[in-house]
């Protein structure tokens, strides 16, 4: 299904797991080089999705910790340190993944590589990536906006509770 021919003597045929690639003149680096490039990004997407997996499971776990505690014990800053960190992490790695082809230069060897992309659904881990990090993003903005609700709620006691204070010191010291 995947196979490409610039000429009458060359022929690259790209599978899953294996390439044939053809030259009756000997060029085949660049050929190796493109399938090279596709290959080195399907396991950096492989990788970053483990790892978006993992982070994402102790995240839920430390934002569902964070939700047992009572509401005046301390917040999720190591939680959202670590959310936040991640997702620019996985941001950066993503763009730097998916931008390595901008250097191929030949229309012939681009479409190899678009075949190879293909065959191996880069975009099919791409996607599976962004998917994560957007639950990442909203679960990172449901606990700081749930973090900002709890400060204001204490603020809020406090201000009565001072209310409170200065209406009793008003009476105690008029009596």
């Amino acid at each position: 299904r995947v196979r490409y021919s610039h000429g009458a003597d060359d022929l690259a045929v790209i599978d899953w797991d294996a390439a044939l690639v053809v030259d009756l003149q000997g060029y085949v680096e660049d050929f190796l080089y493109v399938l090279e490039i596709a290959n080195l990004q399907l396991e950096e997407f492989k990788l970053l999705d483990a790892r978006l997996d993992r982070h994402l499971d102790r995240a839920y776990d430390d934002v569902d910790r964070y939700y047992r505690r009572p509401p005046f014990l301390g917040g999720p800053g190591r939680t959202l340190r670590s959310l936040r960190r991640l997702h620019v992490d996985l941001t950066q790695l993503m763009d730097q993944t998916s931008t390595i082809t901008k250097f191929l230069g030949d229309w012939f060897l681009a479409r190899v590589y678009l075949g190879a992309r293909d065959r191996f659904h880069l975009a099919d881990w791409q996607d599976s990536i962004q998917r994560k990090l957007g639950y990442l993003d909203r679960l990172y903005e449901m606990v700081r906006s749930e973090t900002a609700e709890r400060r204001m709620l204490i603020l809020e006691i406090l201000i009565v509770l001072l209310f409170v204070l200065d209406i009793a010191l008003l009476l105690l010291g008029k009596v």
